[in-house]
């Protein structure tokens, strides 16, 4: 098969609208099972309620003004219980946002800009939401709806995970598994995060392998190197739901990803995508799509030795590869043994 032809098969065989082994890379639980347990996180985001609730006995019954000493000691305590893991998702932090300024921003402030934003945050969350919020009763179960509501941003190895597993199930294995771990291993992959970065490095150097853009030297790692047999893959894997934002950035790198020469023979570059963003990419696309669609096919006329595929075709693309490799040591084993 050609890569046309792997890339048309892709986009037959659609993605599944849920991965159902997805949740387990981003599924984080950050409360308890019940109300009558605690944990730090909800000890912490308790004790920033009734801090609000004491400064705002202290400015509306006593008159203090929000600089006096005894509030500004108040909030001092506020700022420790930030610093609890998890904090970002309590409704007072989440108030940050409103004034376009986040918690991650917030948290790496010295201590004295921390206090001055606390005292703009408190005076206006007390304005305009605590009274709200004790109305409705406050409940701890918001910190883990906004847990989740960021699952996205705890990807992380998701898409280099999804990669080995499907090899595994082939029957290609870690390169950093095996006792000879040399590159001369005629059926491995390599994955580039934490683990393997330092090996997909000195590959990359011993092929004259580019791992930064003409014209930039910041280097960006690929997700996967790959060997079956003489053949060697370079695979991007992306997981995309939509179009718009940066995921039309996303799609313009996947799609630069392929449009390039080999630097070896049977080296192949491969952009894998996941997600049902892949689904709308075929030939009966509009508008834009079809401008996506016809980028990646003008790509795969040129460089022949690339792939553009989805999950289907990714993993057809590694069994008929491996299938090819398979049959080859088979046929040498029947010449060696006729031979003799």
């Amino acid at each position: 098969m050609t890569n046309l032809e792997y890339f048309e098969i892709s986009t037959i065989h659609k993605e599944e609208l849920i991965d159902p082994n997805y949740h387990f890379f981003v599924d984080r639980n950050v409360i308890p099972k019940t109300k009558d347990e605690h944990n730090q996180l909800t000890n912490s985001n308790g004790a920033v309620i009734r801090y609000l609730s004491t400064i705002e006995t202290h400015l509306k019954e006593l008159n203090q003004n929000i600089n006096d000493p005894n509030i500004v000691s108040i909030l001092k305590l506020i700022l420790k219980e930030l610093h609890t893991k998890g904090m970002n998702y309590s409704p007072f932090c989440q108030y940050f946002n409103i004034h376009n300024i986040n918690y991650s921003v917030f948290i790496k402030l010295n201590e004295d800009q921390q206090i001055s934003i606390l005292k703009y945050m408190v005076s206006n969350y007390l304005s305009y939401r605590h009274d709200i919020y004790l109305s409705h009763g406050y409940s701890n179960i918001v910190l883990q709806v906004m847990s989740d509501n960021y699952s996205h941003k705890r990807k992380g190895n998701y898409g280099t995970n999804k990669i080995a597993d499907i090899l595994k199930i082939i029957g290609i294995n870690n390169l950093l598994n095996s006792e000879d771990k040399s590159f001369n291993n005629e059926l491995f992959f390599l994955l580039s995060d934490k683990t393997g970065k330092k090996e997909f490095k000195e590959f990359a150097l011993e092929n004259n392998i580019r791992l930064s853009k003409e014209g930039k030297e910041t280097e960006k790692y690929p997700d996967a190197l790959i060997r079956i047999g003489d053949d060697l893959f370079i695979v991007e894997q992306k997981n995309m739901k939509e179009n718009g934002g940066g995921q039309d950035k996303q799609t313009e790198e996947i799609t630069d990803f392929i449009n390039k020469k080999p630097e070896l023979q049977n080296l192949h570059y491969i952009t894998f995508i996941d997600g049902i963003f892949f689904n709308q990419i075929d030939k009966t696309a509009q508008a834009k799509t079809l401008q996506q669609y016809t980028d990646i096919v003008s790509c795969l006329s040129k460089f022949k030795n690339n792939y553009f595929v989805n999950s289907y075709g990714f993993k057809k693309l590694m069994e008929d590869y491996y299938f090819k490799f398979t049959c080859k040591l088979v046929s040498n084993v029947m010449r060696n043994e006729y031979d003799n």
